[in-house]
């Protein structure tokens, strides 16, 4: 009776060991998969606050070029010089659009695939294995 026990004892405490080991492996791949959709979002933010920082830039230069407008100074430098600076912040504005809109989609699908399949299929294999882990200590301990 007593060499069942402490066999049964060692199984238990193999089967802890074990359940706690896929507990540490979860939450590693849970740990990764989360830092790639925290990197996303970082990125969407990042690339929102550089979006807010290009309208105000496009802005000024657009008031600074229709001030040049008003002035009829058309054919000076200054004219050029604005003209200039309101096409390039404005391309640069309209870029920084569509990084930003990428980020969003990219974000976007991430997320949908890491609540709807990522998080679902790791909690899955884990409670795979420690079923299996159960079925075979109860199939040992059996015997």
């Amino acid at each position: 009776m007593n060499s069942i026990t402490s066999s049964t004892l060692g199984k238990i405490d193999n089967l802890i060991h074990n359940k706690k080991n896929l507990l540490k492996k979860y939450k590693h791949e849970r740990f990764k998969v989360s830092s790639d959709f925290t990197q996303d979002t970082d990125e969407v933010d990042r690339l929102s606050k550089l979006y807010r920082e290009n309208v105000k830039d496009s802005e000024s230069a657009r008031m600074n070029y229709e001030k040049v407008l008003l002035k009829n100074k058309m054919q000076s430098k200054e004219f050029e010089k604005a003209k200039d600076k309101f096409v390039k912040t404005t391309m640069k504005l309209h870029q920084n659009h569509n990084d930003y809109i990428l980020a969003l989609e990219t974000a976007n699908c991430h997320q949908q695939v890491f609540y709807g399949s990522i998080i679902p299929g790791l909690l899955n294999a884990l409670q795979d294995l420690q079923e299996e882990f159960v079925a075979e200590w109860y199939v040992t301990s059996d015997g």
